[in-house]
């Protein structure tokens, strides 16, 4: 009498999941060569990585620039989104030079291409001849780090160097000049 009920709850059993079958498939069980269809799914679409934002992402201050009283500094900006995380956009980017102090402040002025994992040096006395002040450097990449070396011309008896800050994101909107 067990085996009868064990037989008749694997047949009940069987039969539920054929229905389940062909409610995902309607392919007859019986149709199918006795093989239960099996529910198939497509693959995910592959998942992009988000796009970099276009505009102005890395903000660096170097707060002491001069080249006054014999003396000048070099503005070293490094595009270091080049990395094994896929950080790097294709091309190469720029950074807009702001001017803040005495002397003979420029307009704004943009530095050429810096390709990811590449370095540009900028001499202050080429850029603003007779300024003292603070510079803020507006890059559109990702990751940008900054160094500033103040010598005595000729980087002879004198020398000095510091790290550029990272400004964090203000309020500001991406690509919206520093003057607004």
């Amino acid at each position: 009498m067990r085996l009868h009920r064990l037989a008749v709850l694997a047949a009940a059993f069987g039969l539920l999941a054929a229905a389940q079958a062909r409610a995902i498939d309607p392919c007859n069980f019986v149709v199918c060569g006795g093989v239960p269809p099996v529910a198939t799914f497509p693959d995910p679409p592959p998942v992009a990585p988000p796009p970099l934002a276009k505009g102005p992402s890395t903000h660096l201050l170097f707060p002491f620039v001069t080249n006054q009283a014999g003396f000048d500094t070099v503005l070293t900006i490094a595009n270091s989104s080049a990395d094994p995380f896929g950080t790097a956009a294709p091309e190469g980017s720029t950074c807009v030079l702001y001017f803040y102090g005495a002397g003979s402040a420029p307009v704004p002025i943009s530095v050429p291409l810096i390709a990811p994992g590449t370095t540009t040096e900028q001499l202050a006395s080429a850029l603003a001849p007779g300024f003292q002040g603070y510079v803020i450097a507006d890059c559109d990449f990702p990751r940008g780090h900054g160094f500033a070396a103040v010598t005595d011309l000729g980087s002879r008896n004198l020398a000095a160097g510091y790290p550029a800050l990272v400004i964090p994101p203000g309020k500001r909107k991406a690509g919206e000049a520093l003057s607004q």
